[in-house]
């Protein structure tokens, strides 16, 4: 069973002092008895999921994921469970700013810092809840595996860059934002019905400059004490994320902490063995917590 669900980041929540509103898909293989609203009391195990950037986890306009890897999770999570008597979902979410959350947000106003607040919304809405994350030990580091030399001179140079966006067969067109189809000039003709798969969204240098800062201290996060065990997951073979990347994030975490190296495996694990094994490895990983 799946089903949408508008989860708020409050005012007070949002460092801009403006509530956003967040599209999100909770999926559960149990026939779940009670209201809607009483997310809370519903499940026994949740798994959320958070999607990369740039990038998108639910299709905003039909009841579906927008991309191979939440479903994949998804249908490893619910399989895993249905001989058990525990009742459990998957839950994910399009940040602010993204197609179906972009109502309040636009793409061109984002930062990584209202990312970490819409993530923190989600928990909430979900009372207690399991997170694996996937990410950097160094954001600063981070930042020229998410945009290109030339994506940077524009920010320098205009205070902005072209950010390229992939979108689901049937997505909208982000709303209120400046689009290219080449990255180097605007465009205003593209229509919903003539959208293509890849596009151009212009994005404010703020985003690059909160990560270029060092202000989100993901050293102190993972290597504090009374941490929740923490997995990750490379592939060696990794052409957008250097393999040194995931041992240095691995060295610079606390106990407990497991490491699985996927020999071959890309960023975004498509070949169907190796993301298996990291399934299996997600699996080990969450019943050991339990």
């Amino acid at each position: 069973m799946m089903r949408n669900v508008l989860v708020e980041v409050s005012a007070e929540q949002a460092s801009s002092g403006a509530k956003r509103t967040l599209l999100g898909v909770i999926a559960t293989s149990n026939t779940i008895e009670g209201r809607e609203s009483d997310t809370t009391l519903l499940f026994d195990e949740v798994m959320v999921y958070l999607h990369g950037f740039p990038d998108m986890a639910v299709h905003p306009v039909n009841l579906d994921f927008a991309s191979r890897m939440p479903a994949k999770l998804c249908e490893f999570w619910l399989n895993k469970a249905q001989n058990s008597r525990r009742k459990v979902a998957f839950v994910t979410f399009n940040f602010g700013g993204v197609p179906g959350s972009d109502k309040e947000l636009r793409f061109t106003d984002k930062t990584i810092s209202q990312e970490l607040e819409d993530a923190e919304a989600v928990c909430q809405y979900l009372a207690d809840s399991i997170a694996v994350i996937a990410g950097l030990l160094d954001t600063k580091e981070g930042v020229q595996f998410d945009f290109s030399p030339l994506q940077l001179e524009q920010c320098d140079a205009t205070g902005s860059c072209w950010k390229e966006f992939y979108l689901p067969k049937g997505c909208p067109l982000p709303k209120n934002v400046d689009l290219s189809l080449d990255g180097a000039h605007s465009i205003s003709e593209l229509t919903d019905a003539t959208t293509p798969s890849k596009l151009y969204v212009r994005l404010k240098q703020r985003y690059v400059q909160e990560c270029q800062s060092g202000s989100l201290d993901i050293r102190r996060a993972v290597s504090g004490a009374s941490l929740p065990p923490l997995l990750v997951i490379h592939g060696d073979a990794d052409q957008n994320v250097p393999f040194s990347n995931g041992e240095e994030l691995f060295e610079a975490a606390a106990e407990p902490k497991t490491f699985l190296p996927i020999p071959r495996a890309n960023h975004l694990l498509t070949n169907s063995k190796l993301l298996k094994k990291a399934l299996r490895a997600i699996g080990d990983h969450t019943a050991a917590v339990h």
